[in-house]
């Protein structure tokens, strides 16, 4: 699930898409959480299941079962400054490669959940 919009004007979506709104977390916390590579495997591994073996697609329920974190500290900030950097390159340029302050996000994110390097390795594929 690599796929996510924030917009504070205006809601976008079809007959597969989720609206998340009355959150008690910043907007921003949520994105950081949904757009790592985490949240994918999660979801495959918990559900088993994909939607035509390409990318999970959740459905509320599932989605309201995700563990978030039950806090952002010490990260919150700079989680929230990383969306808005990424936000803003794509907004100039829909194109722009915002991969390496992606990676930062999940890091970050990562620590939050108390993954270890072996815990990222399995989660990122890297696995040996």
């Amino acid at each position: 699930m690599h796929t996510c919009l924030f917009d504070f004007e205006t809601v976008f979506n079809d007959r597969n898409s989720m609206n998340v709104i009355n959150i008690s977390i910043k907007p921003q916390l949520v994105l950081a959480v949904l757009k790592l590579r985490l949240i994918s495997y999660w979801f495959i591994h918990k559900f088993g299941k994909m939607q035509r073996g390409i990318f999970p697609q959740f459905k509320v329920n599932e989605l309201a079962r995700f563990p978030m974190p039950r806090s952002f500290t010490p990260h919150e900030e700079s989680l929230i400054a990383s969306v808005k950097r990424i936000l803003a390159a794509k907004q100039a340029n829909p194109s722009s490669d915002t991969s390496a302050m992606e990676r930062v996000i999940d890091q970050q994110v990562y620590t939050l959940y108390g993954l270890t390097p072996e815990d990222v390795a399995i989660v990122e594929g890297t696995a040996k």
